[in-house]
């Protein structure tokens, strides 16, 4: 920003024909202001080149064993390798991340606290529970996706499809028990395929965590759930759960059996991106490493090894301009299904 001196030059004869010693107090204190600038803006720049000195704190919106939380603790390792700091992982659940958010965002914005951002940030956002936007936040890079969102049901349901679930729906309005974390991801995703359905109702109950929701469908206490891949892979595998559609928009050869909600006449297509942000305020440079540091560790064979053992994920790179043109788009997908949301 450009500032005009708005002076006149009345003004500034004044200060030419002042006593010698008003001339040299003004002059001190000049060079005493121009001093602290200096410093302060060393001091800016040091906090950039000498970050981080202590260890860094990421604050996830959910309890531990989920795909958020993985998505998080999966960075503490290769983080460390490349930064030489430690990092913590912070969770706090409640109110779809909204009280995570709350907590973040009163710490200091020194670098050493970040908060791991999905879709249900806005969500949330876009259904009032929380002020905080992206005007709020320094995005640092996308470094994550997850392979697919899956709707599961037991093996031995007499669901087996996606059009199964609508005609079941259908013949029993709001009997059928749908497990999801209220508010968030697996909710706006329900309601976006009763609306590809026709309007179907369903039982829906807050399942919490993508853990929670396996052990309430496993346990035979909800009739259908939406979860991660990463978090059903294994009883997928074993024959305990069926997936009877998922949110990609094609199959993915790493379960190939396991077919799209769009193949079957469904238009329900979410890709669920990770990124890490900073508050509003947190030096540029600062930022800048953490994006550089997300990038890097891409090629970290052991973390390669981590989130495609545990979730199927492979490396995902976007840079902060092109991760919040990611988070644009979808923020389209949001808005069309948020009064839905709110009503139910």
């Amino acid at each position: 920003m450009v500032k005009t001196d708005s002076r006149n030059g009345a003004g500034r004869q004044k200060v030419i024909n002042a006593p010698r010693t008003v001339l040299l107090m003004v002059c001190v204190l000049l060079v005493a202001g121009c001093s602290q600038t200096s410093r302060a803006a060393s001091s800016g720049s040091a906090a950039g080149t000498d970050w981080p000195k202590n260890p860094i704190k990421i604050y996830v919106g959910a309890t531990t064993g989920g795909d958020s939380d993985f998505n998080a603790r999966s960075l503490m390792e290769p983080l460390q390798k490349v930064l030489g700091q430690p990092v913590n992982v912070i969770n706090i659940a409640g109110g779809t991340g909204s009280v995570m958010l709350n907590e973040f965002m009163s710490q200091p914005r020194d670098g050493y606290s970040f908060a791991l951002r999905h879709i249900d940030q806005d969500i949330i956002q876009a259904n009032g529970l929380t002020a905080y936007d992206w005007s709020d936040y320094e995005m640092t890079a996308i470094y994550a996706v997850s392979p697919a969102y899956c709707f599961c049901v037991d093996s031995g349901s007499k669901i087996k499809s996606m059009k199964d679930l609508a005609e079941a729906a259908k013949a029993n309005p709001g009997g059928l028990k749908f497990a999801v974390n209220t508010g968030g991801t697996s909710h706006i995703m329900v309601i976006n395929f009763a609306d590809e359905a026709g309007g179907i109702e369903f039982n829906v109950i807050d399942g919490g965590s993508g853990n929670e929701k396996l052990i309430e469908l496993i346990g035979g206490h909800v009739d259908v759930t939406i979860l991660p891949f990463g978090v059903v892979r294994d009883y997928y595998e074993s024959g305990q759960v069926a997936i009877i559609g998922h949110t990609a928009a094609e199959r993915n050869p790493l379960f190939p059996n396991a077919p799209t909600c769009t193949e079957q006449g469904y238009k329900v297509v979410w890709e669920i991106a990770y990124s890490l942000v900073a508050a509003k305020g947190t030096p540029e440079e600062i930022v800048g490493k953490m994006t550089n540091a997300l990038k890097e560790i891409q090629s970290d064979a052991a973390y390669q090894k981590v989130i495609m053992d545990a979730y199927c994920q492979t490396p995902f790179y976007l840079n902060a301009s092109d991760a919040l043109t990611w988070y644009a788009d979808v923020r389209i997908s949001i808005d069309k299904y948020a009064a839905l949301l709110q009503g139910r």
